[in-house]
């Protein structure tokens, strides 16, 4: 029974029978270029040369066709037509034959304990979106009910088609950036999808805007910080598709995130200014009205004693020099 091939199947086959042709095509260049040596004249030369060249330079057209076929094909196939999930069986339980032991001897009934009643856990609710996103809702267009988003993959890097190039669910520290992928298909551009991140039940990142990829193929949501941001811990990415929950996705991260260095920046300490304090101004004062004042009358001056002059003191004489006496002559 023949079986339908996948898209990537189909663009693998047709490059390879591209790379086959190209291979085909050389070989046949390269023994036309070795039997042009043996023509017998210039012109069959010449022909079978030439011949030889075409035969190479098509095998290098199709090895390039190959090569745009495997990378483009995928990406280009998606854009026209969207691809269809497609659900996983799950494997059904074959129950093994038990040997039926025949009783030899009765044994007599005892005593079993009832056994108490186990708390049955309640079932998990359905992720909701919260309520304080509504108001940052910008899309004006109604999400179609038949649209659907794959289970979310996490991953550090992604190839150009948007596929994750690892396959785990734990990561090691230090991270740097984090993706969610994801397929759809039935949606609609315009219409509001929301991705929350969540660290141990505890929202650390979201994103929404309106939808510009197209009806169908691969699609992711991105979060990028510095490392120090990646605690270790369990993380949740929850799509939403207007206020439906749509898909989600569960990955681990462990160890230690990098410690980051905290650079101070001098901060220019302002000078106080003097503030200028207000003087109490004293309330006026009224002028009193000047009172008439009587002229003063003329007081009759008594006229001052005048000094009288003193007489001097006369000059006392000084007393005259006495003359010496003369000597007496001495008579004998």
């Amino acid at each position: 029974m023949l079986r339908a091939l996948s898209v990537e199947q189909t663009i693998g086959l047709a490059s390879g029978l591209l790379l086959a042709g190209a291979a085909v095509a050389l070989l046949a260049g390269l023994a036309k270029l070795r039997g042009a040596r043996n023509r017998p004249f210039y012109l069959l030369r010449r022909e079978a040369s030439q011949a030889g060249w075409r035969m190479i330079f098509l095998a290098g057209g199709f090895a390039l066709l190959a090569f745009v076929v495997r990378l483009f094909g995928a990406p280009t196939v998606f854009r026209y037509v969207p691809p269809t999930p497609t659900r996983t069986g799950t494997p059904t339980i074959t129950l093994t034959p038990s040997i039926t032991l025949t009783p030899s001897r009765t044994v007599s009934p005892t005593i079993t304990r009832t056994p108490e009643p186990t708390n049955t856990l309640p079932p998990t609710p359905t992720p909701r979106l919260p309520s304080a996103l509504l108001s940052s809702f910008t899309g004006i267009v109604t999400p179609l009910p038949e649209a659907v988003i794959s289970p979310v993959t996490a991953a550090r890097s992604f190839t150009r088609d948007y596929r994750p190039l690892t396959n785990t669910d734990v990561f090691f520290n230090p991270v740097r950036r984090m993706y969610g992928f994801f397929s759809y298909d039935n949606m609609s551009d315009g219409v509001q999808w929301t991705a929350i991140w969540y660290r141990d039940n505890v929202v650390v990142y979201y994103e929404t805007h309106p939808w510009d990829g197209g009806p169908g193929g691969y699609g992711f949501t991105e979060w990028d910080v510095t490392p120090d941001f990646y605690l270790p811990g369990a993380y949740e990415i929850q799509i939403f598709v207007g206020t439906e929950f749509k898909a989600g996705g569960r990955f681990t991260i462990v160890g230690a995130p990098p410690t980051a260095t905290i650079t101070r920046t001098p901060t220019s300490t302002p000078t106080p200014s003097l503030t200028p304090s207000r003087t109490p101004t004293r309330p006026s004062t009224r002028t009193p009205t000047p009172t008439n004042t009587r002229a003063p009358t003329a007081t009759e001056t008594t006229p001052r004693p005048r000094p009288t002059a003193t007489a001097r003191p006369t000059l006392t004489p000084s007393p005259s020099s006495t003359r010496w006496p003369s000597p007496t002559p001495d008579r004998r």
